[in-house]
């Protein structure tokens, strides 16, 4: 599922990924907000195979709906989506997706919160009935 959020005050298009064990943030991103980025040692596999060694930045202000919190992040190439918010994530707010009606809730200082998304096709249009 994907839905569009605040990073530091831009508007960026989020893909929710509970399969990805953490966050990442494009580098098309990090360079247009000129964030400063240091290397790591850890790599990660991506879903086309190739391997990537991470850079990291400081935690990013993350605004979903009335969720607002500083978020940590990994920075790699991403393709279609500015961010993607990973595993550690959805453990930490205790995240419920909803598929029939295309909402993730949440729990966020102690309120609930819903977020509208929408829902990714892995196939082509023509191919779903």
């Amino acid at each position: 599922m994907y839905s569009t959020a605040t990073i530091n005050g831009k508007v960026v298009r989020v893909l929710f990924d509970d399969g990805s064990p953490i966050n990442f943030v494009s580098w098309r991103l990090i360079r247009s907000l000129c964030i400063d980025t240091k290397k790591t040692n850890f790599a990660a596999n991506m879903p086309d195979g190739r391997s990537h060694v991470l850079d990291a930045t400081d935690a990013l202000d993350v605004g979903i709906g009335g969720y607002q919190e500083l978020v940590p992040v990994a920075v790699c190439d991403l393709n279609s989506y500015d961010v993607t918010i990973g595993m550690r994530w959805h453990e930490d707010t205790g995240a419920r997706i909803n598929y029939n009606n295309n909402k993730i809730t949440i729990k966020h200082k102690r309120k609930s919160i819903t977020i509208k998304a929408t829902l990714v096709s892995i196939l082509p249009q023509n191919r779903i009935k």
